[in-house]
């Protein structure tokens, strides 16, 4: 007699209905022009845009302008370097 796992009904029912797939994922070299400030930078700008389009006030939406405004220089200042 075949002695098996008392959890293998259970695997194999969720290896048919939910098989593992596998995933690709490439890996980047990093980049020297990246930087920890343009980071927080791009990081506030999504940050400010969220919370306008959430809540509809101009107030976000010009801080957020005024940000994003910069952010594309710091990039073009970075890449130069």
């Amino acid at each position: 007699m075949r002695t098996l796992h008392p959890l293998s009904n259970y695997i194999h029912a969720i290896d048919v209905h939910a098989p593992l797939i596998a995933k690709v994922v490439t890996i980047r070299p990093d980049t020297a022009w990246y930087t920890k400030e343009l980071w927080l930078a791009k990081t506030l700008r999504r940050n400010l845009e969220q919370r306008w389009r959430k809540t509809g006030y101009t107030s976000g939406y010009v801080q957020g302008s005024v940000r994003s405004c910069g952010t594309p220089h710091l990039v073009r200042e970075e890449k130069l370097l």
